[in-house]
């Protein structure tokens, strides 16, 4: 009984993150997620009170699991401060291509606010940034980044260029390969503009 009533709740989540990417959570109807999951529309309320708490649960385990991958990154003793922010952008990357619907949730026009307060006060939020925090100070301790940097800072400008560039991708006729943003997410956040090896040498004496 507790596996079914498991499985129907996990498949109510999915048709409504399937409708909610589609159609934007405004504009998404509790009878067409119903019918997407093959329940009745009167069943989804035994589970959940409304669409609202229906997109709180999506992101909750969404933020959850990105939290839960991000301590074990930050755990970790086999990789140097640099090749644990290449790694959590990479596990940030992974989690959104894993499942399509929540990626066009994020980036669904009619679904900016999901960055609000609201989203902002989820606890797995903020033990995910608070750890990605952390990982950036240590970094920042052990001579990897430079000290002026602000790690909250540092973060937020992170996340917010994979928002813009996960809005181009999702919006653009010509869609740009995931690879491709995660690989340039991944360069500029350790090297910026700036080639690697000019990073060790120094800039050319001739510019």
């Amino acid at each position: 009984m507790i596996d079914k009533k498991r499985l129907k709740k996990e498949s109510i989540l999915e048709a409504a993150a399937k409708v909610f990417s589609s159609c934007g959570f405004y504009n998404a109807k509790m009878a067409k997620i119903a019918e997407i999951a093959g329940v009745g529309a009167g069943s989804i309320y035994l589970y959940y009170k409304n669409k609202q708490h229906l997109l709180d649960e999506i992101l909750n385990n969404f933020w959850k699991k990105l939290y839960e991958n991000i301590e074990k990154l930050s755990s970790s003793t086999g990789m140097n401060p640099d090749q644990k922010l290449s790694r959590m952008i990479e596990v940030l990357f992974d989690t959104l291509v894993e499942d399509s619907s929540i990626t066009m949730i994020f980036v669904h026009e009619n679904s900016l606010d999901l960055w609000n307060e609201k989203v902002e006060s989820n606890s797995y939020f903020n033990l995910f940034f608070d750890t990605a925090e952390k990982m950036i100070e240590k970094g920042q301790a052990s001579g990897f980044f430079p000290k002026e940097l602000d790690a909250s800072l540092t973060l937020h400008f992170i996340s917010g260029g994979i928002r813009d560039l996960l809005h181009q991708w999702a919006t653009s006729e010509k869609k740009i390969p995931l690879d491709t943003i995660k690989k340039t997410i991944q360069i500029l956040s350790r090297h910026g503009l700036l080639h690697p090896e000019y990073a060790i040498k120094g800039i050319p004496s001739n510019t």
